[in-house]
């Protein structure tokens, strides 16, 4: 981690890379076509929704082994990264907030984040925004009718990083806005 003057940052946010806050490697999901009755739900990319959450709308259902269900469980807190899929929808990310256990596809990337010097929702946020902005799209790789992001350059996303109380601040604030938007949109369907 390092803090230029170049950087216009806050003086109590350093700037770094994903790669130095994970608390463990990034972890791409695996393959497995779903199968009726199937007994474990797995994530995949339509399962992160547009705004930055999980959706279980269009679950499929799995049967993993013993190791697939341990190497691959999305746990609370987790993060959820798309990895793979159209120039449209790669690198859209989600917060892992649910308490059941699910799987996740290996168009997914689980990242998991050193707590002691990140809070997930933070830099779910982030990565999310780096999505909408058009960021994802730059670093991945095009082939035909498909967008992919490398591991090692999603390790390398440059991450502006406060203290840990501003990123629960920013936080709370970006949850708020999010909860106006939610009863804006309610309130624009009720009236049409």
């Amino acid at each position: 981690m390092n803090k230029t003057k170049a950087d216009n940052l806050p003086e109590s946010w350093i700037k770094t890379t994903l790669y130095k806050i994970l608390s463990e490697n990034l972890q791409p999901g695996f393959a497995q076509n779903p199968k009726d009755g199937g007994d474990v739900g797995q994530i995949r990319t339509h399962n992160v929704s547009p705004d930055g959450s999980i959706d279980l709308n269009g679950l499929k259902f799995v049967f993993p082994s013993e190791k697939e269900f341990k190497k691959y469980t999305l746990k609370k807190g987790d993060i959820v990264f798309n990895n793979t899929n159209s120039d449209e929808w790669v690198g859209k990310t989600a917060l892992y907030e649910l308490e059941e256990e699910y799987l996740f596809s290996n168009h997914m990337t689980r990242i998991r984040v050193n707590t002691s010097l990140a809070k997930p929702e933070y830099i779910a946020k982030y990565l999310h925004f780096l999505w909408m902005k058009g960021y994802s799209r730059s670093k991945s790789k095009q082939w035909v009718n498909q967008s992919g992001i490398e591991q090692s350059i999603l390790a390398s996303f440059s991450i502006p990083l406060p203290p840990l109380a501003e990123q629960k601040q920013i936080v709370a604030i970006l949850q708020e806005a999010d909860a106006l938007n939610r009863k804006k949109k309610e309130i624009l369907e009720k009236s049409n």
